[in-house]
C-alpha cells in the first residue's frame, strides 16, 4: 500500500485536483495500511519532497489512529514550516473528528511540552493552540 500512497503524492496534481480528488485517494489508501506500510512511511519520510510530506499530513488528518498521530508529531518537527503548518493542522483535524482522542492525549501533551524549550514564537502560538483545543476536546 505504501508504494501506492508515494505514486499519489507524487502526482504533479494541481490544487484544485489535489484537494477535491487527491486526498481523497491517499485517505482510502491510509485507510489500509498494514504495519509495514507504517514502517515504510516513516523510512521514507527523510527524503521526500516538502509538497510529498504537507500532502501526506493533509491525508493523514483524516486518520484517527496512532500510528497516524505518530508519523504527524514525528514531522511536524525538523522538516520545514510548511510541513510543521499542515501536520499540526492535521493533528488539530484528528482531535476535532476523533471522540477518542482522550486516548492520546497524554501523549501528545508530552509531545507539545518537549517541543516548548527549543521552538520559535510562531510555532510555540500553534502549539499553544493545539493543546488549548486538546484540553477542550479531551
Amino acid at each position: 500500500m505504501f508504494s501506492q500512497l508515494d505514486v499519489e503524492l507524487n502526482k504533479d496534481a494541481n490544487l484544485g485536483y489535489w484537494s477535491e480528488l487527491g486526498i481523497n485517494d491517499c485517505v482510502d489508501i491510509l485507510r489500509a495500511f498494514k504495519a509495514r506500510d507504517w514502517i515504510e512511511l516513516e523510512g521514507a519520510t527523510a527524503s521526500r519532497s516538502t509538497d510529498w510530506l504537507v500532502r501526506c499530513a493533509e491525508a493523514l488528518g483524516d486518520i484517527p489512529t496512532k500510528d497516524s498521530l505518530d508519523w504527524l508529531m514525528k514531522t511536524a518537527v525538523g522538516h520545514g514550516n510548511e510541513v510543521a503548518e499542515a501536520a499540526l493542522e492535521s493533528i488539530n483535524s484528528i482531535i476535532f473528528n476523533d471522540p477518542l482522542i482522550h486516548a492520546h492525549k497524554p501523549t501528545l501533551i508530552a509531545w507539545i511540552e518537549g517541543l516548548r524549550p527549543t521552538a520559535t514564537r510562531p510555532y510555540l502560538l500553534a502549539l499553544a493552540a493545539l493543546e488549548a483545543n486538546l484540553k477542550q476536546r479531551g
